[in-house]
Parts: C-alpha cells; structure tokens; sequence
C-alpha cells in the first residue's frame, strides 16, 4: 500500500474556495495549499477522485487514505504518533508508517 504523495499523471489543482483553476507551477508543494487564501487545494486526479494532499498531523481518524497500487480509496481506523512517524490503521490492512514531513493522498473532505 502507497499513500504518500506521488504525482499522478495529469494532475489538474484548484482552490473551491477562490474558485481558481492553478497550473503546476503556481502550486505551492511544499505545503499544498492556496497561496491566496490558505485553504487546501482540491487535486483532480481523474478516475473520478478528487485529493487532498495532508501531513499526517493535519489528519484525522475519520480521514480516507488513496491507495496509489490499488487505485481505490481506505478507511483509517486509527492514527499514532511516535516520535517522527506516524502509524495509520487501515481497514482490511496492518498499520502503515509515514514520516511526519510527508504528504498523504487523501479523500477530499471541504478542507
């Protein structure tokens, strides 16, 4: 299971709440979010899904992780720190490391 971020080909960003359209290099990656407003920008992956790109401290148990193998959409059942990991729960899976510094590709929730 990958659910850090990786690109996916022909990525289309957006602010809802600017209503933008932004080209890659108008993104701001290190931190995934409008350099106008401050909100999270909405990531059009095509394949009907819709990213956000989140730091595992931005998460929470209710969050949906994307699957970059299995292009389908997880459940979180819990999240732990410990030090400079975090450990994800996911349903049907064992837990999942990701370092506190890197993004996580997850289901668009009006961030």
């Amino acid at each position: 299971m990958r659910v850090t971020s990786e690109y996916f080909e022909n990525e289309r960003y957006s602010c809802r709440s600017c209503n933008k359209i932004l080209q890659e290099k108008q993104v701001n990656t290190e931190t995934w979010r409008c350099d106008a407003c401050g909100k999270k920008l909405l990531i059009d992956i095509g394949k009907r899904n819709k990213l956000v790109r989140l730091l595992p401290s931005e998460m929470t148990e209710y969050d949906t992780v994307y699957d970059q193998y299995t292009e389908k959409l997880h459940e979180l059942k819990g999240i732990n720190s410990k030090g400079e990991k975090y450990i994800f729960g996911v349903k049907g899976y064992r837990g999942i490391s990701v370092s506190e510094d890197e993004f996580v590709n997850c289901m668009w929730n009006d961030q």
